[in-house]
């Protein structure tokens, strides 16, 4: 049989003996801007209205006469959210630490509901009145453009989703006098 475990340790011991364990690690970094690219961003789009399902035939309408009536679907042909290469790595090692992708999903929803409120011409309501000719002149290189587009690069994800959570690469540049610490858990 199979089974799958977070935690080994509450595990009897008798049993881990005779199980074959392995142990599985999380995704690397390029797994996961693969994911994103193909699977997770597609969906996010897909669930905001900035990118269409698959193509769909004309539908048929049947008004009150009975009569039939054709309507011609209208398709966006690309995305109207483009994330960079850049800003995808950057999400991933600045704004999610985990080793699966249910944050990166969260953030990248984030991104869309921000990007269909831009395509809208609206914008979030900031608490304080001195960042916002920042924040309105970093973002305002992003589009949206004539076709309705709105491009998102590393540089403007602070001002969409926030300060940075995480540091990556911090065990770089530390220097003399400096410690890390590091810390065990069950979970």
């Amino acid at each position: 049989f199979i089974c799958t475990a977070n935690d080994s340790s509450q595990i009897d011991r008798p049993l881990l003996d005779r199980m074959e364990v392995i142990e599985l690690s999380g995704y690397t970094l390029e797994e996961k801007v693969s994911i994103t690219e193909s699977h997770l961003l597609p969906k996010q789009r897909r669930l905001h209205a900035l990118e269409l399902e698959a193509p769909k035939a004309d539908m048929q309408l049947i008004d009150a006469k009975g009569e039939v009536d054709q309507i011609e679907i209208v398709q966006i042909k690309e995305p109207r959210l483009v994330l960079t290469p850049e800003a995808i790595t950057s999400l991933i090692t600045k704004w999610t630490s985990e080793s699966g992708v249910r944050s990166l999903e969260r953030r990248l929803a984030q991104i869309c509901r921000w990007a269909s409120l831009r395509i809208q011409g609206l914008d979030l309501p900031r608490n304080t009145a001195s960042g916002d000719t920042e924040h309105q002149a970093a973002l305002s290189s992003c589009g949206p453009s004539e076709k309705g587009i709105v491009v998102v690069d590393a540089y403007h994800l602070p001002y969409i989703i926030g300060a940075e959570l995480f540091e990556p690469d911090i065990a770089e540049r530390l220097v003399v006098g400096v410690a890390m610490g590091l810390s065990v858990s069950s979970v």
